[in-house]
């Protein structure tokens, strides 16, 4: 498993915020060519795909098996973006 170093790391989160009696919510930035990808692929102005990376989705499914809040703000950053 390629992620079994991170799926140890959100349950030590989980565990931690358990014993602390805290909520956490892991948001996930996007990169700068994620956002501006027509600006890179010399596209029409502000046609970045909303789809979800990769990564994103490994965390979202590992924060889900920890309940643990996770968003992806990609979509809001191409959206609102002036």
């Amino acid at each position: 498993d390629n992620y079994l170093c991170l799926n140890e790391v959100f349950h030590a989160m989980k565990q931690f915020v358990i014993s602390e009696n805290i909520t956490i919510k892991i948001v996930i930035l996007p990169s700068k060519p994620e956002v501006y990808e027509w600006v890179l692929n010399d596209g029409p102005i502000w046609s970045s795909r909303f789809e979800t990376s990769g990564f994103s989705k490994v965390i979202k499914k590992i924060a889900a098996e920890n309940t643990i809040e996770f968003y992806d703000s990609k979509q809001f950053l191409i959206c609102n973006i002036f």
